[in-house]
């Protein structure tokens, strides 16, 4: 009887069961053995990718509707130069999960260098857009 840990409770091997590690008798009194559960499998990086870009769009949506509603309030009192400005970071956060690395841990890297020089240029150009890119949920 072998087990193994997931995301969740640990998994049967054999039956892929999926049991409470605190209350079932079979698991505790195969830890009481001296048993360990085999480690929980590591997801195939371009699973991990896919979360991260996931995660990335995420935050990248609250960004691009605080813009555009910036961007419509400029437009309509005139204001060309910061809806330009808002206009610059959304096609850049449009562009923010392409060509990436094949690695998870370069594509992290890669994705906030990329968040950070977008949200720093938009606030260099216009400073008022600190608002859209501040407090995102994450």
């Amino acid at each position: 009887m072998n087990y193994r840990l997931t995301q969740g409770w640990p998994q049967h091997i054999e039956s892929g069961a999926f049991v409470d590690p605190d209350t079932n008798p079979a698991y505790l009194a195969w830890l009481e053995e001296g048993n360990t559960p085999e480690p929980v499998e590591a997801p195939a990086p371009a699973l991990l990718i896919d979360a991260k870009k996931q995660a990335v769009r995420a935050v990248r949506e609250q960004v691009l509707d605080r813009l555009a509603g910036i961007a419509g309030r400029a437009s309509r009192r005139g204001e060309a130069a910061l809806a330009e400005a808002c206009d610059t970071a959304a096609g850049a956060l449009l562009d923010i999960t392409k060509d990436l690395p094949d690695t998870p841990g370069a594509v992290e890297a890669v994705l906030f260098a990329r968040y950070q020089a977008i949200a720093l240029t938009a606030i260099g150009a216009a400073p008022s857009l600190a608002t859209a890119f501040a407090q995102v949920d994450a």
